[in-house]
């Protein structure tokens, strides 16, 4: 099962329209998890993907990110739920 999740990102402030599992998260970054911490800023709890995937800690870890690709996986990832 799944959970929409309407919120603001915590960084940029613009609205994040994605999904959330018991596992994962999918359209931004739940920071306030252990793991992703590493790549937030002081009181970020959910950071967009666009945010994230722009982050210097986030890119020396993993890459930059072609953008486009990983959006058409998310929404078709999405529609699994739906």
């Amino acid at each position: 099962m799944y959970e929409k999740i309407t919120a603001p990102c915590d960084r940029c402030h613009e609205p994040i329209d994605g999904f959330r599992t018991e596992r994962e998260t999918a359209g931004y970054y739940d920071t306030s998890s252990e793991y992703w911490q590493q790549f937030a800023n002081e009181g970020e709890e959910k950071v967009c993907d666009r945010c994230m995937w722009t982050d210097p800690r986030y890119v020396a870890v993993y890459g930059e990110t072609n953008a486009l690709s990983i959006i058409v996986a998310d929404t078709t990832a999405a529609d699994e739920y739906t």
